[in-house]
């Protein structure tokens, strides 16, 4: 199955086992465009510019709940076992327990937004302006963190290579590759923390 979201506020589903991919369905209920998609099992969480995240049964093509919280678009989403980590314009992440539905915990990354996520062993890695930070994930192994938990939970490095704003970033193995608004990718060193090399070539940002 492929994927999709649009800005025209749907999620399309894709039979691509056949020579030419046959759309099985549509899913609706987004106010705003679907900017952030992630699955997993048979569950589908979705992102949209109207600030929400919306939980699909794929086994019924069906809405199963609303997550609302943040105050900007929602950039990026990842499904982690039994959470679900959001990044948005709204300069935060949050940690949210997909059986309860509810947010167990909200960290500001300080910048202009944040506008990627992706993972690395135990790190979080998120995009905020022109720099790339990462978290500690041992801190969210539970299902649900109390006070102290959430207290001792933070940002614990911060990649600094960018002249300017990164917009997004891939991990591909073990390597980190992030584009930015300079027309450039970088491919980072994640143990000494500094940029391996410059990819150049795009006329706009990438």
């Amino acid at each position: 199955k492929l994927l999709t979201g649009s800005l025209d506020r749907t999620i399309k589903v894709w039979d691509i086992g056949l020579h030419e991919p046959v759309c099985e369905g549509d899913l609706r209920g987004h106010r705003g465009g679907v900017t952030s998609i992630a699955f997993g099992g048979h569950r589908l969480v979705t992102g949209s510019t109207d600030t929400t995240i919306k939980l699909w049964d794929m086994g019924t093509m069906r809405e199963e709940a609303k997550l609302g919280g943040h105050t900007g678009l929602i950039h990026a989403l990842i499904l982690l076992n039994e959470m679900c980590i959001s990044a948005s314009q709204d300069k935060s992440i949050r940690i949210w327990d997909m059986r309860q539905r509810e947010c167990v915990t909200t960290m500001d990354t300080k910048s202009r937004g944040c506008y990627g996520l992706a993972i690395h062993e135990l790190k979080l890695l998120s995009a905020s302006g022109s720099k790339i930070h990462t978290w500690d994930l041992r801190k969210i192994a539970a299902s649900t963190m109390n006070e102290q938990q959430r207290i001792n939970f933070g940002r614990y490095d911060t990649l600094t290579g960018n002249t300017s704003g990164a917009y997004g970033h891939q991990m591909v193995g073990d390597r980190l590759y992030t584009s930015a608004v300079d027309n450039s990718v970088r491919l980072w060193d994640l143990r000494s923390l500094q940029v391996k090399s410059k990819i150049v070539g795009h006329l706009d940002f990438v």
